[in-house]
């Protein structure tokens, strides 16, 4: 599971992966599917209770708050918050928060790079 704070949007997003059972030419086969889910985020750091209730217990609730606690602790949602630079390219320009669960690793990716990495675990 990988998630991303998207500061124009004002969301945490979420890409995880689920085994799905399918039945093709009369075997069944499992194959991952991958799911995205969002949780508005406030401009002062207040996670949206709506959203929050509606993924309560689930494995993903646990993420988002880890995340959610490593934004806060690096102060993104102060107004003197100044964005940091891509850990690949160092650009400053559209820089995003990724967190990736399973290391909990927070990582600063441009858009460029978030996209050619597919979101998955940065080193």
């Amino acid at each position: 599971m990988t998630l991303l704070y998207d500061r124009h949007r004002g969301r945490i997003c979420c890409r995880w992966k689920e085994p799905v059972t399918m039945r093709f030419q009369g075997k069944d086969i499992t194959i991952e599917r991958q799911k995205t889910g969002s949780v508005r985020v406030s401009d002062l750091g207040t996670l949206s209770k709506r959203d929050l209730n509606s993924i309560k217990g689930s494995d993903r609730a646990v993420a988002i708050s880890m995340f959610h606690k490593a934004l806060l602790r690096d102060g993104v949602f102060t107004r003197d918050y100044v964005p940091s630079v891509c850990h690949v390219c160092g650009t400053s320009h559209d820089v995003r928060a990724c967190f990736d669960s399973e290391s909990q690793q927070l990582t600063w990716l441009c858009r460029v790079h978030d996209k050619r990495l597919g979101m998955l675990k940065v080193s």
